[in-house]
């Protein structure tokens, strides 16, 4: 966040003050050329060019507040420091006049005397709202659309001045740096604010180069009432700057809806958080496959793995977000790293064969997670992510041993070519002197086979 100090000059209206002093004023031989300003009330018409009207005392420059009243050259004035009611003007526009003669004739780059007619003019136009006051042709002249550009301006620096007062110790969001520069850009007394040291702008109201003390309105009975111009009062007005942030909360799933080993986790991937390609930010996730990144400013970032968790495979994806919203949900996915392995069975005893439909089931812990079956040449082929697993044998060529259980781990290097020897299953008979009925079958067929024999011959 970023705190702004801006220094302003402003006019505090509270109660009259008033003085007699000795004072009086003349027309200076200052005339703005070419610019002519006609006022009209009623029958009355007066067209003239500005000429700069001073104070006696120190030649200093003041405003004419009565568009068609003569300036009483030759009596003091009295002086009120805050608004009175013989002036019959409101404190709304009490204010207005000294934000023009502020912002008007000698506010930096207003230093040509059109400016004084310019201002002058305005004046004119808000103290006496029952006249027809405007830039005309030349004297009596028809009425020109004149001077627009610079109204335009004076009037946007005191609005610009006026949204800075009221921002006063509030707090301002932006999305990003970029519309703060485009919001600052747009405030003509902004634009060209200084950021000093620590994160603080601060910003001094340009001051009027001629202005001095405070506004002072000259009032006398008979003649033309004077406006001469001061500072605005020096008032501290501070606001912060707000950029507007989100968290980006990452989810990894596995990629593949299928069995996950129990020696396989979530936690420990790696990603990066970059912005316009450069890495701001490194997340790992947690048991749950969560992670979540700090407060981001508002804007466009891709998410990349760099380091995938124990037994995955590292996810090529470059994911794109926008964080509008205080909260951003990506989901990622990871696919198991998987090692396939082959079972080739034999059996026999001494000469082996290799063992169709042999039945395997495969154990993690214990839970069963594969059953597999030879074919026909014996081998069965299949894949399982990284672990440790237990293979029994359920099934297999009947009159021979089935294997023992066996514990294996995949891995990188693990072995991934499994050969199993079934021997045939030998009774072993005790030996008691008699004959069994194994062995009278035997006898049987032997005597059969000698009367087949002679039979045939």
């Amino acid at each position: 966040m970023k705190k702004l100090l801006f220094i302003f000059l402003f006019l505090f209206l509270f109660e009259s003050v008033s003085a007699k002093e000795d004072v009086q004023f003349y027309y200076g031989t200052d005339k703005v050329e070419s610019m002519w300003i006609t006022r009209v009330k009623g029958d009355i018409v007066k067209s003239s060019n500005p000429y700069i009207l001073r104070r006696k005392n120190d030649n200093s420059y003041v405003y004419c507040l009565q568009p068609i009243v003569l300036l009483n050259q030759e009596e003091d004035y009295t002086a009120y420091y805050t608004n009175h009611k013989v002036f019959n003007i409101s404190d709304e526009d009490w204010e207005r006049i000294s934000n023009l003669a502020y912002f008007g004739y000698f506010y930096p780059g207003h230093e040509d005397k059109k400016w004084y007619g310019i201002t002058q003019y305005l004046i004119w136009k808000t103290v006496a709202k029952d006249m027809d006051i405007y830039f005309s042709d030349g004297k009596n002249g028809k009425k020109i659309n004149a001077y627009q550009k610079e109204i335009e301006e004076i009037e946007s620096l005191i609005q610009n001045y006026q949204s800075l007062k009221n921002l006063n110790h509030k707090k301002l969001s932006f999305k990003n740096v970029e519309e703060w520069n485009n919001w600052k850009s747009g405030n003509i007394i902004l634009k060209n604010a200084i950021m000093p040291l620590n994160d603080t702008y601060a910003f001094e109201l340009p001051e009027n180069a001629v202005t001095f003390g405070v506004d002072t309105f000259y009032y006398h009975k008979s003649g033309q009432n004077v406006y001469h111009p001061g500072r605005l009062l020096h008032m501290n007005l501070s606001f912060d700057v707000e950029f507007l942030k989100g968290k980006i909360n990452l989810k990894k799933k596995n990629k593949e809806d299928t069995f996950i080993s129990n020696d396989n986790c979530l936690k420990g991937a790696s990603y990066g958080i970059y912005k316009d390609g450069i890495l701001i930010e490194t997340i790992e996730t947690d048991e749950e496959g969560n992670a979540t990144s700090s407060l981001l400013e508002y804007g466009t970032y891709t998410i990349k793995e760099i380091k995938a968790s124990p037994g995955y495979e590292i996810d090529d994806t470059v994911y794109t977000v926008f964080i509008d919203a205080e909260d951003i949900s990506l989901e990622v996915y990871e696919e198991q790293k998987m090692n396939k392995l082959k079972i080739e069975k034999w059996y026999g005893s001494g000469k082996y064969k290799l063992e169709s439909d042999a039945i395997f089931e495969i154990y993690q812990g214990d839970d069963l997670i594969l059953t597999v079956k030879t074919d026909t040449l014996g081998i069965a082929e299949f894949s399982l992510p990284y672990g440790r697993y237990r293979l029994h044998q359920v099934k297999g060529k009947e009159g021979y041993q089935n294997i023992q259980d066996l514990d294996f781990t995949v891995t990188d290097n693990s072995l991934n070519h499994l050969k199993f020897y079934n021997e045939e299953i030998i009774v072993d008979v005790p030996d008691t002197g008699l004959l069994t009925p194994f062995s009278w079958v035997r006898i049987f067929e032997y005597v059969r086979s000698i009367l087949s024999a002679f039979k045939l011959s």
